[in-house]
């Protein structure tokens, strides 16, 4: 869904590793203004790019899981005030990377609401360019498990806790709408937590191989 305001100015051309290639432009800031759960929810299908030393890496976002801030038991920023925690009162689009039992990266863009606001965490994405990139940095070749989970996708496109801070809408590292839009997103719960499990805040395009997690409590809403 495009809704008013949430496209930049910036074009982006990219070539598919299939073959052809497709346009479209880097999000805008006003996009990621909104509750997390309407960023989690609005963010399926547009697609992650990073401009690496490699060359780009860029893939559809597939899946997402909606964090809430403050009062949302399984977000870090429920902890209070600690120096990691400073980053939620950073405006919407910022970038947070955090390492996940201190081996896996995991990349959320922060949203609105009440401060300190949430944030939307990227868990799979379906790759797009540069897949041989992917494959060396993961050390992988199958192409269905480079992305498939938040520390395969960090990996993948090579995003690491420097890009802490980095803003969603500048380049090297930018997510874009190319018009990738006809599915129906399903919800379900969030997993990989033990906080709030129950809560449905996964969000996810049904079917799609690249998906970290199968369903496990359904959620469509009609197209």
């Amino acid at each position: 869904m495009n809704r008013t305001g949430s496209l930049g100015t910036e074009p982006v051309k990219l070539p598919l590793d299939t073959g052809g290639t497709i346009k479209g432009r880097v999000l805008s800031r006003a996009f990621f203004d909104k509750p997390a759960p309407m960023v989690a929810w609005d963010i399926l299908g547009k697609v992650l790019v990073h401009e690496t030393s490699k060359g780009i890496v860029a893939g559809k976002i597939v899946e997402t899981e909606a964090y809430l801030g403050r009062k949302d038991p399984a977000c870090h920023a429920s902890a209070g005030d600690t120096r990691r925690n400073e980053i939620f009162l950073s405006e919407p689009g910022t970038v947070y990377v955090f390492s996940s039992f201190g081996i896996y990266n995991c990349v959320n863009v922060l949203t609105s609401g009440e401060q300190p606001s949430g944030c939307v965490l990227l868990r799979a994405v379906e790759p797009l360019v540069g897949l041989s990139i992917m494959k060396e940095n993961r050390g992988l070749a199958e192409p269905k498990g480079l992305t498939s989970g938040p520390g395969k996708l960090a990996d993948a496109f090579d995003i690491s806790r420097d890009h802490n801070r980095h803003m969603i809408t500048n380049r090297p590292l930018t997510i874009a709408d190319f018009g990738f839009n006809s599915f129906v997103p399903s919800m379900d719960v969030r997993v990989g937590i033990t906080k709030a499990a129950h809560y449905p805040l996964r969000y996810l395009i049904p079917n799609n191989p690249y998906v970290s997690k199968p369903n496990r409590k359904l959620f469509s809403i009609p197209a």
